[in-house]
């Protein structure tokens, strides 16, 4: 072993992360275009499974938006071997772009790691990065894995990523670090002593905090398991309160579980997996655990997977062995890490863990391999920690951190920057990588920490439709930082999409369906709306946001019930309303509805004989028997052995609300060897729908009361061992199922008494098999659709309103129609009553006579259809009639704005179409004095819509205080240039810097030979948060003490703050008038000075004499 000194240890560190740094994370140039001496970006590859793909587009889009070139390839493409993935790997590494960091994709079942060449018994990824030979242990790439089992799993997982990405940076948690140590007699004190020197030198200098032993625990909270007695409460309560770093140095425990699972735990403090699942807080960004095995592929989930399977409570990242461990060489690996961590600048993950496993292969040659094989990171080798930093810093978030517009319009998000360690410098904001025509503006377009600046983005009509993803970036000087915001731009709403599943008019519906329908090209996200009524006025499911084109409900709907539904697309233009459909909700298994009554549609009470029957190893006898002299039965011999009993072919009823639910019911008598849950003979119930050319077990779900409970046994040879069967004693028992998954459907049944090789058994009994469905009463319901009908027609003509009527219920049934008009002449030129066959529909034609000319340019009539065999089944539909005509409307939120100098001013304009046609606005501003505006473009909007638009005045920068200037617009509609609208805004400058320095009293008698105190007032009257430097003279032989606080003062706009100093006076100071001044300089406009000049009156000592006398 080589021996090296803390501070060579030290220095090759930093080298190598130096080396790191500049080879893989090279800025980008500020205008997107790489200079002739900058390295490309770092490219991030990921492999993955082809059906994680969908899953996997946010997260190629965050790399992107943080500098990285991406690029995916799919497990099938590579191959299923470890070889042959690799082989798939090094052809991307020898590529022009090698990536920098590659991610695994998949649980270890799906992509498997390669075998340990230190344990053949354990696993490792370390021989997908290592490029150089089969002897090399050196990884030629930063690795990490993400062992999801499921796109969803990997959704969430990246949906925490994105929301840390998009942290202020501030948030109190972020700060708070916990440190776990074990109380092995053999390794408390050494792992004790590196935790508090890891804290003493890198989280306590940095303000990081903790609990535990004490509230306000300087450097994170001690956990330690020995010496301040931390048990598994401990670290729950302070991992449920926020961490942002999780350190664990000890050992891993393992429990057996039943079924051969194993429950993986830190040892001491005890920890484990269930404790894991069971967390309530944000993720922790790193779990660092320095314990073997804690990451170990080969148990059926590792430690650290279950960290990482919990994306909203668990852990972003997950550092841990894959294999045993060192403990010595453990604690060394902790001390390198923190080295690597903290160093500046900030290294990714997968840089800080090569650097202190290059470090421990560098010292300790010996276990190189093992330790490059054993630890791995579960999580992204590229997430770099919001670490606290020594130096003062800004934090940079924006609130929504997605944006969405229409084409032509405009829309705001919040800019939040934040101060660390003091920081006090102006942060200048700025948006890149915009669409064609796109503008923006940052209200205002500085700040100094903490403060919020509004930022308004707008795009014109010929912006290209399209998802886009922009960087915000602030820069103060030395420091810039950066987030990615997602913009969708859309051209028109959505196109309307239609529910395919459950079927329009189906019946016998699920209560828990999967609603389906076709991804409309240009929407955004879906409601899906299910009510009572077709105007959905009496709500029963309404699920917003959804992104996907299906949706189960988690809750049953109602059961036999008529209901309509539709899917709303949304996009920022607006959204589009599908076609309504209705369905009927099957009615609860096993019950008839309240208008029904069970009907049999296969029944036997066992007969002498029943030659529909086929009897295998089955026979008819009398003793025992339910309700007949006869039963079926079965007998289990002491051997291995079936005996099958077949029905006939049963046909069920299709599917109706008049026929369902189909129920399967029978009497059981058993007496075969088992105990009810283990069975070593046993009876099962098998169904076919294809004649008997397969068969499978009537699901488990399907028993509605006394179905079977027990499993057959593997060990004893019985030909239906692992199926659920009966068993046991039992006296007669009903046993009943629902068969309405089946309707429609040509259903054969077999019962099969399986037997073992051991004791024989008396068998088991069947009597009273019955299939049975509902028939149902007579039922009237319709359905008038669409609820609301808009139509528009010309001045003096005429419009119809076409609408269906649809008999919903079971029977032929006669509607009536009335129709109740409005003020324009209205007439149903559809003869009525009409009677309609169960399920028909008919076309129903309103027609309406418009006005030619006249102040009423709308009315409404209503239609209402009535059923004649029950007049309390009705349905109506509200006609709304519009004659065509122009008018328009110009708004603005307010019509006096006020700006500072410099600002690229965004004043909102909303143009609304309050009429029947569609209209190309013009817009033409006049601006007194001319200062310089963004154009507008001609907006055509559609009757009803409505668009805000940004008109970005550019205020001179050395536009004075309180100027005034005035905004003319003139909005006219080309179809009707006759129409015109105006609105008038003033804009007035406020000054940008206006310091204000004042004695709040007048100034003291100063007696020679004595200190005197003097209140000063400092105010910020500007509108912004300011840096006022102060400075001060004073007449000699006078002096000033000024104390530290008041050299600078960092005030929010209108705040004030007071300032004691202190004059002293020597003994021999003249008497008389002395001169004080004091200024106060603007940190963002070194011009705006304020300057207080006083006369101070100097005199001898004052003398108090006491009062003598009344």
């Amino acid at each position: 072993m080589s021996v090296h000194t803390p501070r060579l240890r030290g220095i090759a560190l930093l080298l190598l992360l130096l080396c790191l740094s500049a080879t893989l994370f090279a800025p980008r140039a500020a205008s997107g275009q790489r200079g002739a001496f900058e390295p490309p970006p770092p490219h991030y590859l990921i492999l993955a499974p082809v059906e994680y793909t969908p899953a996997l587009q946010p997260l190629l889009a965050l790399k992107q938006a943080q500098g990285f070139t991406t690029s995916l390839l799919t497990l099938e493409a590579c191959g299923s071997t470890p070889a042959e993935i690799k082989a798939c790997l090094r052809n991307a590494y020898q590529s022009p772009t090698p990536p920098a960091y590659v991610l695994l994709v998949g649980s270890a079942e799906r992509l498997p790691p390669w075998p340990s060449q230190i344990n053949p018994n354990r696993q490792t990824d370390l021989y997908y990065a290592t490029m150089d030979g089969s002897q090399d242990i050196t990884p030629n790439f930063h690795l990490g894995r993400l062992p999801v089992r499921s796109a969803d799993e990997l959704s969430r997982i990246i949906a925490a990523w994105q929301a840390y990405a998009g942290l202020a940076g501030n948030e109190a948690w972020l700060r708070r670090a916990a440190f776990l140590a074990t109380d092995a007699p053999d390794a408390r004190t050494a792992a004790e002593a590196i935790l508090n020197d890891v804290i003493g030198t890198y989280t306590a200098p940095r303000g990081y905090q903790g609990d535990f032993p004490s509230a306000g625990q300087l450097g994170g909270d001690r956990l330690y398991a020995y010496t301040y007695a931390a048990d598994r409460e401990a670290v729950r309560t302070a991992l449920n309160n926020g961490r942002s770093l999780v350190v664990y140095l000890g050992e891993m425990a393992f429990t057996a579980l039943p079924g051969g699972s194993m429950l993986s735990a830190w040892k001491a403090p005890a920890f484990d997996q269930n404790d894991v699942r069971a967390l309530a807080a944000n993720p922790v960004p790193l779990v660092l655990s320095l314990a073997g095995r804690s990451a170990d592929f080969t148990l059926g989930e590792a430690f650290g997977e279950t960290w990482v399977r919990q994306p909203e409570h668990g852990a972003l990242t997950f550092i841990g062995a894959t294999q045993e461990t060192q403990t010595a060489l453990d604690h060394y690996t902790a001390r390198a890490f923190h080295a690597a961590l903290f160093a500046s600048p900030t290294p990714t993950l997968g840089q800080a863990l090569h650097t202190a496993l290059a470090s421990l292969a560098a010292d300790y040659p010996d276990s190189a391999r093992r330790y490059w094989e054993a630890y791995t990171l579960l999580g992204d080798p590229s997430l770099r920690l919001r670490l606290f930093s020594l130096a003062g810093d800004f934090s940079l978030s924006v609130q929504p951190n997605a944006l969405g517009l229409c084409r032509g319009s405009l829309t705001t998000a919040q800019v939040a920057l934040g101060a660390l360690n003091g920081f006090s410098a102006p942060v200048s904001l700025e948006l890149a990588d915009l669409p064609a025509g796109a503008q923006y503006a940052f209200v205002p377009p500085w700040r100094t920490p903490p403060g919020e600046s509004l930022l308004t983005l707008s795009t014109s009509p010929a912006t290209p439709a399209g998802p886009y993803l922009l960087t915000l970036q602030g820069r103060a000087e030395g420091l810039s930082h950066s987030l990615p915001l997602s913009l969708q731009v859309a051209a028109a709403p959505p196109d309307p999409t239609q529910i395919i599943q459950p079927a329009p008019g189906a019946s016998g519906v699920p209560l828990q369906p999967t609603f389906t329908w076709p991804a409309s090209p240009t929407a955004q996200t879906y409601t899906l709306e299910v009510a009572h009524d077709s105007a959905f006025s009496a709500p029963v499911l309404s699920v917003t946001d959804l992104s996907t084109t299906t949706y189960t409900p988690s809750t049953p709907l109602p059961a036999h019930t008529l209901l309509f539904a539709r899917v709303r697309t949304h996009n920022p233009c607006g959204e589009s309303l599908s076609p309504v459909i209705y369905f009927t909700t099957r009615p609860l298994p096993g019950t008839c509805p309240p208008d029904a009554t069970p009907v049999d549609h296969f029944a036997t009470s066992v007969a002498n004989s029943e030659p529909q029957w086929a009897l295998q190893g089955w026979s008819i006898s009398t003793q025992p028997a339910h309700s007949t002299p006869y039963a079926f039965s079965a007998a289990a011999p002491a051997n291995p052995a079936t005996a099958g009993l077949n029905a006939p072919v049963i046909a069920l009823p299709p599917a109706s609300l008049d026929t369902l639910p189909l129920t399967l019911s029978f009497w059981l008598y058993t007496d075969l060897e088992g105990n009810g849950a283990t069975c070593f003979d046993g009876l099962v119930l098998e169904i076919s729908t294809d004649n008997g050319a397969t068969w499978q077990s009537l699901p488990p779900t399907a028993y509605l009361e006394g179905g079977p409970t027990g499993i057959v046994a593997t060990s004893s040879a019985n030909p239906l061992g692992g199926q659920t069967a009966w068993c046991g004693q039992r006296v007669w028992t009903q046993v009943r199922a629902d068969l309405t998954d089946y309707a429609g459907q040509d259903l054969r049944l077999r019962w099969r008494l399986g037997s073992d090789d051991r004791n024989a058994s008396p068998g088991a009994w069947l009597d009273d098999i019955r299939v049975s469905a509902c028939q149902a009463s007579p039922r009237y319901a319709l359905a008038l659709l669409p609820a609301l009908s808009t139509n528009t027609g010309s001045p003096a003509g005429t419009l119809t309103h076409t609408l269906t009527l649809t008999n919903t219920g079971s029977a032929v049934a006669t509607f009536d129609l009335s129709l109740t008009p409005g003020a324009w002449p209205t007439t149903l030129r559809t003869a009525t009553p009409l009677t309609l066959a169960a399920g028909e529909s008919t076309a129903i034609r309103v027609e309406v006579s418009l006005p030619e000319e006249g102040s009423v340019v709308e009315d409404t009539a209503t239609l209402t259809a009535t059923a004649r065999e029950d007049a309390g089944i009705t349905a109506q539909a509200t006609l709304h009639s519009r004659r065509r005509y122009a008018a328009f409307t110009l708004e603005t939120p307010t019509t006096a704005l006020t700006t500072l100098p410099g600002v690229n001013l965004p004043i909102p304009l909303t143009l609304r179409n309050t009429g029947t046609l569609p209209l190309r606005l013009d817009l033409t501003p006049t601006l007194t004095p001319a200062w310089a505006h963004s154009p507008l473009s001609t907006q055509s909007l559609e009757p009803g819509e409505a668009r805000t638009l940004a008109l970005f005045v550019s205020v001179p920068a050395n536009a004075p205080a309180d100027q005034v200037a005035s905004l003319h617009l003139e909005a006219h509609a080309e179809e009707t240039p006759a129409q015109i609208h105006t609105l008038d805004l003033t804009l007035i400058v406020l000054p940008l810097a206006h310091p204000q320095v004042r004695l709040p009293a007048p100034p003291p008698y100063l007696p020679r030979g004595s200190p005197a105190t003097l209140w000063l007032e400092v105010t910020n009257l500007g509108n912004l948060r300011d840096r006022l430097d102060l400075t001060f003279q004073v007449a000699a032989p006078l002096t000033l003490a000024v104390p530290n606080d008041c050299a600078s003062l960092d005030l929010a706009a209108g705040a004030s703050q007071n300032c004691l100093l202190t004059l002293n006076v020597p003994p021999n100071a003249p008497k008389g008038s002395a001169t004080f001044k004091a200024c106060a300089t603007s940190g963002h406009d070194p011009q705006a000075v304020a300057c207080l000049t006083a006369a101070l009156n100097i005199t001898d000592r004052l003398l108090f004499l006491p009062l003598v006398g009344r």
